[in-house]
């Protein structure tokens, strides 16, 4: 029994002696070819290896759903009103004295409340009036005018023309303060113009301009609460006992700061003022 197992014990050692002598053989041969393998390899082929390497695959960039960019900056930038005016001055022989151009301001009140009426359907418009005056002082058209008002340029309706407006820009005597001139209108490009006529008979200074505008309410100006608007424009614009009346824009050569200096006129001279509303 020990005579076996010396046996084993031997035969044992030397198949560990020759496995080591193989594995030695093995690990010296395979890291002499690495070597000689990286030494051989010039440095312009690792270069040109470098350069000619797969591109790492690039991700497609994510895109915002459209219409996302553009309503996040409409939440912070709002919707605005543009009202820009001009005013053509010209003497009695058609040449032009003055031509004035500037911006409004859209009244926080009557402007704000008649954009959410119409907008909501329960107001319905009616008229519109262009206004220019001296603010107080003797204006434009004052001759038959003992409150000395401004001008008034309106739509020709039978109402106003009933009321003493005139279709015309001739001297009469005595001289109107209100002209049915008033046209509106709708661009193109989506942009609301009232454009109108007036004629001079006091030799004064414009310092004021202002629109306003006739509308209906179902309930009237003073009753309520408001409900879904039933009267159309076209009864509105003949006159209703539910009928309102607002300053949308106006403008002033004596605001801080002015929207615009102060425009001389002459007796004898007109006055055409176009405005133009947009909206962004």
């Amino acid at each position: 029994m020990r005579i076996a197992l010396a046996n084993f014990t031997r035969r044992a050692g030397v198949l560990l002696a020759s496995a080591a002598l193989v594995f030695a053989a093995v690990f010296v041969f395979s890291s002499g070819a690495t070597a000689a393998s990286v030494q051989k390899k010039p440095a312009a082929s690792v270069a040109v290896a470098a350069k000619t390497a797969a591109p790492v695959a690039q991700l497609p960039a994510v895109k915002k759903p459209l219409g996302m960019a553009s309503a996040a900056k409409g939440l912070n930038t709002g919707i605005k009103v543009h009202g820009h005016w001009t005013l053509v001055v010209k003497n009695a022989d058609g040449s032009v004295a003055k031509h004035v151009e500037f911006e409004n301001t859209l009244q926080t009140d009557g402007g704000t409340d008649l954009i959410s009426g119409l907008i909501s359907g329960q107001y319905a418009i009616g008229t519109w009036t262009i206004n220019f005056g001296s603010g107080g002082t003797v204006g434009p058209c004052s001759t038959n005018s003992v409150i000395h008002s401004p001008c008034n340029i309106v739509q020709p309706t039978a109402s106003d023309l009933a009321a003493g407006c005139s279709a015309s820009l001739a001297q009469v005597s005595p001289q109107p303060f209100c002209y049915a001139t008033l046209t509106r209108s709708l661009s193109p490009q989506h942009t609301f113009i009232l454009s109108g006529q007036a004629f001079v008979d006091t030799t004064t200074t414009i310092n004021t301009v202002d629109t306003f505008a006739v509308y209906c309410e179902p309930n009237g100006p003073s009753t309520g609460p408001i409900t879904p608007s039933t009267v159309s424009p076209s009864s509105c614009l003949a006159g209703t006992s539910n009928s309102n009346g607002e300053i949308f824009t106006l403008a002033s050569s004596t605001s801080t700061p002015p929207a615009f200096a102060p425009v001389n006129v002459t007796a004898g001279q007109t006055v055409t003022v176009t405005v133009q509303f947009s909206f962004s």
